[in-house]
């Protein structure tokens, strides 16, 4: 468990919040998993520590979830899936897995170690015909988080303690780097402003929804450490795509804004190709206080 944490702790510092199928797979040693289905062990795992304090992760980010149908007459058997059905029949918007989770514990007590996994187990099982997932369960570090000791010289322990040799913008955990852009919206492009952080939608989770000074919606992503230009273009035009058909519609124009901590040069070239999106290089510097 502990070499398995090591190595999870160590691709959370180099990437920062991971979704935890992801995080399970980049941190499984030889032979590497398959089929999702071969990862859920490895998920236990993460959602048991996430949970706990001694490894200094916790969940970032919970999926949301709606029932597809109305009310089935005949309640699923199975306690977890039963129970979620029920909290979404009597709620008026999605609910969280951490919200599902307490509803359960409080009709039927702990009945399991990690109940926030058994409802995501049972949700991905029994209960797909019936429950529709937004979003993703993302894992991630505490700022106070530290190294997990392993033997010296294993694998886990080189994922462990790498860091160390990496730029700032690898160390620094997404959220805090989030939350500087939120607070420098202005050097973003001026005259921006906050409409909603981790903005929820079927197609992902917009990082920042804003406004611009002429009242036009504006999506702002952070490029992730080593994500491809593919999959930030892929990212962000989807969004944009969303937001234009379900909030603009023909009321306004839609952009968008890619913000990096370096200058991408194969970024800036697909993002010329595309109206309404744009690159802004943002740099974060340290120093010491007067």
């Amino acid at each position: 468990m502990k070499s398995f944490m090591a190595t999870v702790v160590g691709v959370l510092r180099e990437r920062g919040p991971v979704e935890i199928f992801s995080l399970a797979a980049a941190s499984v040693r030889e032979p590497k998993p398959t089929k999702k289905e071969d990862l859920w062990v490895f998920v236990a795992k993460i959602l048991e520590a996430a949970k706990g304090a001694e490894y200094g992760t916790h969940i970032v980010e919970y999926p949301t979830y709606r029932l597809r149908v109305s009310v089935p007459k005949c309640l699923p058997p199975r306690r977890y899936v039963r129970a979620a059905v029920e909290a979404l029949a009597a709620s008026a918007r999605p609910l969280s897995l951490e919200q599902l989770t307490a509803h359960y514990l409080q009709r039927y007590g702990r009945t399991a170690r990690v109940p926030e996994y058994q409802m995501l187990l049972a949700l991905h099982t029994e209960g797909r015909r019936l429950i529709a997932e937004a979003g993703e369960l993302r894992v991630g570090l505490k700022p106070d988080a530290k190294p997990v000791e392993v033997v010296r010289g294993s694998r886990a322990a080189s994922a462990a303690t790498s860091e160390g040799m990496q730029p700032i913008h690898a160390k620094m955990y997404e959220e805090n780097l989030e939350s500087l852009i939120v607070e420098r919206l202005e050097e973003v492009e001026p005259g921006l402003t906050l409409v909603q952080r981790q903005y929820v939608t079927p197609v992902g989770r917009i990082d920042l929804l804003c406004r611009d000074s002429k009242g036009n919606l504006v999506v702002v992503e952070l490029k992730r450490f080593r994500a491809s230009t593919e999959s930030i273009i892929d990212q962000v035009t989807r969004y944009m795509g969303w937001v234009q058909q379900h909030l603009a519609k023909s009321s306004g124009t839609v952009r968008a804004c890619i913000v990096v901590g370096k200058v991408d040069e194969k970024l800036e070239c697909s993002v010329r190709a595309i109206p309404n999106l744009r690159v802004k290089c943002l740099r974060v510097s340290l120093s010491d206080p007067d």
